[in-house]
């Protein structure tokens, strides 16, 4: 898994703006607009299993095509209340950007694909911040 999660500093509330700042950045390079989809429990809290968090749904956009790219869009706050990620309060949602078979992508592809989530971040209008970079064997927080 070569994956990694931005913090965007915003807050909860500030979900149709963010939602609509990505639409519009994915729009430039003629991808589609997000897709909103309920959770199916894909978060994992490593640190206490009986305490994954529980959140309603997630935004997320993906291409299948060579390099490939996956990310998501979730509130960094669950609906019980707690944080994700509790050392970065100041970030209402998290977007966690992967590149499945990045074993296979050139250099140039990698590049690229950096550039794209650097691009994807200043699109959503809001700072970034590195909360977590996952390993082979990770599992998502």
């Amino acid at each position: 898994m070569n994956a990694i999660e931005m913090g965007l500093k915003c807050a909860v509330e500030d979900e149709q703006r963010l939602v609509d700042n990505i639409n519009a950045f994915l729009a430039t390079k003629q991808y589609r607009k997000l897709y909103k989809w309920p959770d199916k429990g894909g978060i994992r809290n490593i640190d206490d299993p009986d305490n994954d968090p529980e959140i309603e749904y997630t935004y997320g956009q993906f291409i299948k095509q060579a390099p490939r790219w996956y990310f998501d869009m979730t509130p960094n706050v669950d609906l019980s209340g707690k944080h994700r990620f509790p050392d970065f309060p100041e970030c209402g949602w998290t977007l966690y950007f992967s590149r499945p078979g990045d074993e296979h992508n050139s250099e140039a592809d990698r590049q690229m694909l950096e550039d794209f989530l650097q691009q994807l971040i200043q699109g959503s209008g809001f700072d970034g911040v590195i909360l977590h970079r996952y390993h082979e064997g990770d599992y998502r927080r």
